[in-house]
């Protein structure tokens, strides 16, 4: 059934050439303790430290990476198998790319709300305006990491099976159509799905963060209410008309980020291996991760300034 002792199969590439059982059992007992201990160190960076410990362990992984990307940028131009004109094109595409991510993982969609006025014992509070933000990108990769998980699950499958033949076979040809590339059919049916996926997953994940039902209650709670909105369930389809166009430009900015690490090499023809950071997730991470860390130590700076 299974060829090649299943999972086995995808990673004996990275075993020792001729060993046996129980080297090959030694060598995933230590992936795996040294996985178990990066998830550890995380947790420690995330209590101890600035936050978000595994994201930044994962930030730092994708920073080392940059250097050997560029080695092999110039290596190809070297050996001429880049043209000048297509490293000036993956340079450009590479800043207009982290500028759009920036852009929209800033971006915000404010809801101005006012308070209203009421006593409190001999003085009258209240009366201020303020501002329910709703960020633009308020899912992050979740997303992306759901479609990909699923897209890549038809071709595991195969090679688990083996691809030559049979199931396995079929299995990989599914896995052919579900991968976004500028090929037809098959690489249009993998964005065309690609995206969907991507949409259906921003969708669902923001449903999990917002309750817009306890949102309503607060501000109704609280005395407060949006200008020109009555409170209530108006508030609550207010809301949720909001967050569901907030999520459509998220998700269209998600699937673009995505897909253009598969449409860079047929643009810019500079083979895939080389452009892989243009886009998708190691990107997004990569900048996501750098601006959240730079809002938590300005705001660690503010709390002890404010302590002093």
């Amino acid at each position: 059934m299974f060829q090649g002792w299943g999972l086995l199969r995808l990673i004996s590439s990275a075993m020792p050439a001729g060993a046996n059982w129980v080297t090959n059992l030694v060598i995933i007992t230590f992936w795996t303790a040294g996985a178990m201990f990066m998830l550890w160190l995380g947790e420690q960076i995330s209590e101890r430290g600035i936050g978000n410990g595994t994201s930044l362990m994962i930030f730092a992984g994708i920073i080392l990476s940059l250097p050997n990307t560029v080695e092999m940028l110039v290596q190809g131009f070297r050996d001429g198998n880049i043209a000048w004109w297509s490293l000036v094109l993956v340079f450009m595409i590479f800043i207009a790319v982290t500028w759009l991510i920036v852009y929209f993982t800033t971006a915000q969609r404010r809801i101005p709300v006012q308070h209203m006025r009421r006593m409190v014992g001999t003085k009258m509070m209240g009366g201020q305006t303020s501002y329910l933000p709703f960020p633009v990108n308020s899912v992050g990769v979740i997303p992306i990491i759901f479609a990909v998980a699923l897209v890549g699950i038809p071709g595991q499958l195969g090679l688990m099976f083996g691809g030559q033949e049979g199931i396995g076979y079929y299995l990989q040809r599914i896995g052919q159509f579900l991968m976004p590339a500028l090929t037809f059919p098959e690489g249009i049916v993998g964005i065309v799905l690609y995206t969907a996926l991507i949409f259906f997953f921003s969708y669902f994940w923001t449903a999990i963060q917002y309750n817009v039902e306890d949102i309503s209650n607060n501000l109704k709670r609280g005395n407060s209410y949006i200008p020109g909105v009555r409170p209530g369930k108006q508030t609550k389809e207010f809301l949720d008309g909001v967050i569901s166009r907030v999520t459509i430009v998220g998700a269209l900015f998600i699937a673009f980020v995505a897909i253009i690490q598969y449409l860079a090499p047929s643009f810019t023809g500079v083979p895939s291996r080389y452009v892989s950071v243009i886009g998708g997730t190691s990107l997004l991470i990569m900048v996501s991760v750098a601006l959240e860390t730079m809002r938590q130590i300005e705001a660690n700076l503010l709390m002890k300034q404010y302590g002093q």
